[in-house]
This record gives structure tokens, C-alpha cells and sequence, in this order.
């Protein structure tokens, strides 16, 4: 975690973190926040799992959201999983444990995209 806030520190954009383990309080909240970028576990609690969420969010009728990048984190690794969590939408997944200078570059990489 040390080394996650240090590379957060140094980096050029500033994020907010903001964390929801239930899943429908997730969904709403990016609703209202209009995150970018979404971090995504695969295996959340709640209603849905992390497959779900990420199909809900790309359905959304707004286009921000519609758009946003996903990066699903999860302990799943085998190619079956990394496939599932791109035909839901995600833009990425990454490995648990993920390397967080990988986790930066990638999100890095997913912004510029947008242009943010």
C-alpha cells in the first residue's frame, strides 16, 4: 500500500479515491460521480459481480459512462476470466496481485485515450 500512495503522490493527476463493496451502491454512485477511471474487482459483494457491474455501466444510457475505462482487478487470472471481463466491457484486467506501477501506466494509458 506504501508504494501504491507514493506513486500516487508523484503522479501528474490527482485521484479520489472512493470505494463501495456493495454493488448497487457502486452503480449509483458512479452515476453520480461520473468516475474515470472505474477499478473494478470481479468478485464484489452485493446483487451482482464484477462481470455485471461493468455490463450495467457500459448499457448506461449516459454516454460518460457508456464510455468510461474499466480496469477489472482480480485473483481470476486464467484466460477464461481476462475474456469474460472484456466481452463485459472492461478495458483491461490486471492480476492480483498487480504491480502498481503497471496499474498506473495502464489507467495512464486509458485516460490519455480520452483525453483527460
Amino acid at each position: 500500500m506504501k508504494s501504491w500512495l507514493s506513486l500516487c503522490a508523484a503522479w501528474p493527476v490527482r485521484y479520489q479515491e472512493i470505494i463501495k463493496v456493495d454493488t448497487a451502491q457502486a452503480i449509483e454512485l458512479a452515476r453520480l460521480t461520473q468516475p474515470d477511471p472505474v477499478l473494478l474487482d470481479l468478485n464484489l459483494q452485493g446483487h451482482q459481480d464484477g462481470l455485471e457491474v461493468c455490463q450495467t455501466l457500459r448499457s448506461e444510457s449516459d454516454p460518460f459512462l457508456a464510455q468510461v475505462p474499466i480496469v477489472m482487478l482480480t485473483g481470476q487470472t486464467t484466460q477464461a476470466d481476462i475474456k469474460a471481463a472484456l466481452k463485459a466491457g472492461a478495458n483491461s484486467s490486471m492480476g492480483k496481485p498487480y504491480n502498481p506501477k503497471s496499474l498506473l501506466a495502464v489507467v495512464g494509458a486509458l485516460l490519455a485515450r480520452r483525453g483527460v
